[in-house]
Protein backbone atom coordinates (compact mmCIF):
# COMPACT_ATOMS: atom_id res chain seq x y z
CA UNK A 1 0.00 0.00 0.00
CA UNK A 2 1.36 3.38 -0.90
CA UNK A 3 0.70 6.89 0.26
CA UNK A 4 2.37 10.27 0.23
CA UNK A 5 3.51 10.34 3.85
CA UNK A 6 3.48 14.15 3.88
CA UNK A 7 -0.30 14.08 3.21
CA UNK A 8 -2.28 13.46 6.42
CA UNK A 9 -5.44 12.32 4.64
CA UNK A 10 -3.53 9.87 2.46
CA UNK A 11 -1.74 8.44 5.49
CA UNK A 12 -5.03 8.03 7.39
CA UNK A 13 -6.47 6.12 4.45
CA UNK A 14 -3.36 3.93 4.22
CA UNK A 15 -3.40 3.15 7.96
CA UNK A 16 -7.11 2.28 7.77
CA UNK A 17 -6.43 -0.12 4.89
CA UNK A 18 -3.50 -1.70 6.74
CA UNK A 19 -5.52 -2.13 9.93
CA UNK A 20 -8.45 -3.69 8.05
CA UNK A 21 -6.11 -6.16 6.36
CA UNK A 22 -3.64 -6.89 9.17
CA UNK A 23 -4.94 -5.51 12.45
CA UNK A 24 -3.71 -2.65 14.61
CA UNK A 25 -0.22 -1.33 13.94
CA UNK A 26 2.35 -2.53 16.49
CA UNK A 27 5.48 -1.32 14.66
CA UNK A 28 5.99 1.75 12.49
CA UNK A 29 9.19 2.34 10.54
CA UNK A 30 9.60 5.90 9.29
CA UNK A 31 11.97 5.54 6.37
CA UNK A 32 10.61 7.92 3.75
CA UNK A 33 13.14 10.17 2.12
CA UNK A 34 12.98 12.61 -0.71
CA UNK A 35 15.52 14.51 -2.70
CA UNK A 36 14.27 17.99 -3.35
CA UNK A 37 15.79 20.27 -5.97
CA UNK A 38 16.56 23.09 -3.52
CA UNK A 39 18.14 20.72 -0.99
CA UNK A 40 21.77 21.17 -1.84
CA UNK A 41 23.99 24.11 -1.00
CA UNK A 42 25.41 25.76 2.09
CA UNK A 43 23.14 27.43 4.62
CA UNK A 44 24.54 30.74 3.42
CA UNK A 45 23.60 29.93 -0.18
CA UNK A 46 20.14 28.44 0.35
CA UNK A 47 17.10 30.65 0.18
CA UNK A 48 15.20 30.43 3.49
CA UNK A 49 12.20 29.06 1.59
CA UNK A 50 14.29 26.19 0.18
CA UNK A 51 15.53 25.25 3.65
CA UNK A 52 11.98 25.39 5.02
CA UNK A 53 10.69 23.22 2.18
CA UNK A 54 13.23 20.48 2.80
CA UNK A 55 13.02 20.52 6.60
CA UNK A 56 9.23 20.67 6.75
CA UNK A 57 8.67 17.97 4.12
CA UNK A 58 11.05 15.58 5.85
CA UNK A 59 9.60 16.31 9.31
CA UNK A 60 6.06 15.80 7.99
CA UNK A 61 7.15 12.48 6.44
CA UNK A 62 8.00 11.28 9.95
CA UNK A 63 5.45 13.04 12.15
CA UNK A 64 2.29 12.43 10.12
CA UNK A 65 2.63 8.61 10.08
CA UNK A 66 3.70 8.63 13.75
CA UNK A 67 0.68 10.73 14.76
CA UNK A 68 -1.53 8.31 12.83
CA UNK A 69 -0.51 5.23 14.85
CA UNK A 70 0.65 6.56 18.22
CA UNK A 71 -2.81 7.16 19.77
CA UNK A 72 -3.65 3.48 19.32
CA UNK A 73 -0.24 2.37 20.60
CA UNK A 74 -0.54 4.64 23.65
CA UNK A 75 -4.07 3.35 24.37
CA UNK A 76 -2.83 -0.27 24.16
CA UNK A 77 0.32 0.53 26.18
CA UNK A 78 2.56 -1.08 23.55
CA UNK A 79 4.24 -0.31 20.27
CA UNK A 80 7.50 0.60 18.65
CA UNK A 81 8.43 3.34 16.21
CA UNK A 82 11.80 3.23 14.49
CA UNK A 83 12.82 6.36 12.62
CA UNK A 84 15.62 6.46 10.06
CA UNK A 85 17.07 9.97 9.93
CA UNK A 86 20.59 9.74 8.44
CA UNK A 87 24.16 10.02 9.54
CA UNK A 88 23.92 13.57 8.14
CA UNK A 89 22.13 14.52 11.37
CA UNK A 90 25.35 14.02 13.35
CA UNK A 91 27.97 14.27 10.62
CA UNK A 92 26.95 17.03 8.20
CA UNK A 93 28.60 17.28 4.81
CA UNK A 94 29.39 20.53 3.01
CA UNK A 95 26.66 21.33 0.52
CA UNK A 96 24.12 19.16 2.36
CA UNK A 97 23.01 21.75 4.89
CA UNK A 98 19.28 21.39 4.30
CA UNK A 99 19.20 17.58 4.51
CA UNK A 100 21.51 17.70 7.56
CA UNK A 101 19.22 20.21 9.27
CA UNK A 102 16.15 18.14 8.40
CA UNK A 103 17.70 14.91 9.66
CA UNK A 104 18.78 16.60 12.91
CA UNK A 105 15.21 17.86 13.42
CA UNK A 106 13.83 14.37 12.77
CA UNK A 107 16.24 12.88 15.31
CA UNK A 108 15.24 15.49 17.91
CA UNK A 109 11.54 14.87 17.24
CA UNK A 110 12.05 11.14 17.74
CA UNK A 111 13.73 11.75 21.11
CA UNK A 112 10.88 14.06 22.15
CA UNK A 113 8.36 11.38 21.21
CA UNK A 114 10.37 8.83 23.22
CA UNK A 115 10.02 11.02 26.31
CA UNK A 116 6.33 11.65 25.71
CA UNK A 117 5.32 8.09 24.77
CA UNK A 118 7.62 6.13 27.06
CA UNK A 119 5.33 6.37 30.11
CA UNK A 120 2.66 4.71 27.95
CA UNK A 121 4.80 1.69 27.02
CA UNK A 122 5.62 2.92 23.51
CA UNK A 123 9.25 2.94 22.40
CA UNK A 124 10.73 5.38 19.86
CA UNK A 125 14.26 4.83 18.54
CA UNK A 126 16.37 5.91 15.58
CA UNK A 127 18.67 4.10 13.19
CA UNK A 128 21.02 6.20 11.08
CA UNK A 129 22.24 4.35 8.03
CA UNK A 130 25.22 5.46 6.04
CA UNK A 131 25.29 5.18 2.27
CA UNK A 132 23.39 2.01 1.40
CA UNK A 133 23.36 0.19 -1.91
CA UNK A 134 19.72 0.33 -2.87
CA UNK A 135 17.86 1.26 -6.04
CA UNK A 136 17.88 4.86 -4.76
CA UNK A 137 21.71 4.87 -4.83
CA UNK A 138 21.94 4.35 -8.59
CA UNK A 139 22.88 8.01 -8.98
CA UNK A 140 26.29 7.22 -7.44
CA UNK A 141 29.06 6.15 -9.78
CA UNK A 142 31.16 3.05 -9.09
CA UNK A 143 33.95 5.39 -7.96
CA UNK A 144 31.67 7.12 -5.46
CA UNK A 145 30.38 3.79 -4.11
CA UNK A 146 33.96 2.56 -3.78
CA UNK A 147 34.80 5.69 -1.79
CA UNK A 148 31.92 4.96 0.57
CA UNK A 149 33.34 1.50 1.23
CA UNK A 150 36.87 2.82 1.70
CA UNK A 151 35.73 5.16 4.51
CA UNK A 152 34.07 2.34 6.46
CA UNK A 153 36.22 0.34 8.89
CA UNK A 154 34.30 -2.74 7.71
CA UNK A 155 35.53 -1.90 4.16
CA UNK A 156 32.27 -2.55 2.38
CA UNK A 157 29.07 -0.77 1.52
CA UNK A 158 25.89 -1.35 3.45
CA UNK A 159 23.15 -3.43 1.91
CA UNK A 160 19.48 -2.94 2.73
CA UNK A 161 19.53 -6.04 4.95
CA UNK A 162 22.32 -4.55 7.08
CA UNK A 163 20.10 -1.61 7.97
CA UNK A 164 16.94 -3.74 8.18
CA UNK A 165 18.58 -5.93 10.84
CA UNK A 166 19.21 -2.93 13.07
CA UNK A 167 15.62 -1.74 12.56
CA UNK A 168 14.21 -5.22 13.24
CA UNK A 169 16.17 -5.43 16.50
CA UNK A 170 14.90 -2.07 17.78
CA UNK A 171 11.33 -2.93 16.73
CA UNK A 172 11.45 -6.31 18.47
CA UNK A 173 10.76 -7.39 22.03
CA UNK A 174 14.51 -8.04 22.37
CA UNK A 175 14.83 -4.24 22.61
CA UNK A 176 11.91 -3.97 25.03
CA UNK A 177 13.80 -1.73 27.46
CA UNK A 178 15.35 0.53 24.83
CA UNK A 179 13.80 3.87 23.95
CA UNK A 180 15.25 7.18 22.85
CA UNK A 181 18.30 5.31 21.55
CA UNK A 182 20.21 6.11 18.40
CA UNK A 183 21.90 3.28 16.54
CA UNK A 184 24.29 4.07 13.70
CA UNK A 185 24.36 1.38 11.01
CA UNK A 186 27.10 2.68 8.74
CA UNK A 187 29.95 0.19 9.06
CA UNK A 188 31.76 2.44 11.54
CA UNK A 189 32.12 5.57 9.38
CA UNK A 190 30.70 7.90 12.04
CA UNK A 191 31.90 6.93 15.47
CA UNK A 192 31.00 8.89 18.63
Amino acid sequence: MQADVTDAAAVRTMIELVERALGLVDVLVCNAVGIYDPAFGTLLDLAPEALETVVLKQLRAMLIPARSVLPSMVARQRGSVVVLPSQLARSPKAGCSAPSTAKGAIEAAARALAVECGPHGVRINTVAPGPTLTDAATWASAEVRSGWADRAPLRRNALANDVAGAVAFLASDAAGFITGAHLTADGGVVMP
